[in-house]
């Protein structure tokens, strides 16, 4: 996948961490170019990694649906209902911000053995990565 940043040079750097870590990938490979008098334009080549489903994402999405686990914080609370009333495209979209949310919600709403596998998570206390 390919991500294009523009910005001022002396931003590139900053601007390239925190792409890394909202997006959570793995970054292949990096190519500047001008992109205007004080612009740099970068192209970067991108794999998106598979979400980790950690034990308290998991306990989050369980106590949502009644299924055991523990309340998160109301802003998590608002997401987890977001994510599960969103239709597929929105749900695709909230996943570039919170994948490993998207993945359980939708292990508990669309699988047969979804709340059981999160549930197992959650006992664990170990992550879980789920492709």
């Amino acid at each position: 996948m390919k991500i294009y940043l523009i910005a001022l040079p002396q931003d590139v750097p900053h601007a390239i961490n925190q792409i890394e870590a909202a997006f959570e990938l793995d970054l292949r490979t990096v190519r500047h170019e001008t992109a205007g008098p004080d612009l740099t334009r970068t192209a970067l080549d991108v794999e998106l990694r598979a979400p980790q489903i950690t034990p308290e994402v998991a306990a989050h999405v369980l106590a949502h649906f009644g299924a055991g686990g523990y309340h998160a914080g109301s802003y998590t609370r608002d997401l987890i209902m977001l994510i599960a009333r969103a239709d597929p495209s929105r749900r695709r979209r909230l996943a570039l911000a919170e994948p490993a949310y998207v993945l359980a919600v939708g292990l508990a709403q669309d699988t047969a053995t979804g709340v059981e596998t999160l549930q197992t998570i959650a006992r664990s206390g170990r992550t879980a990565v789920i492709s």
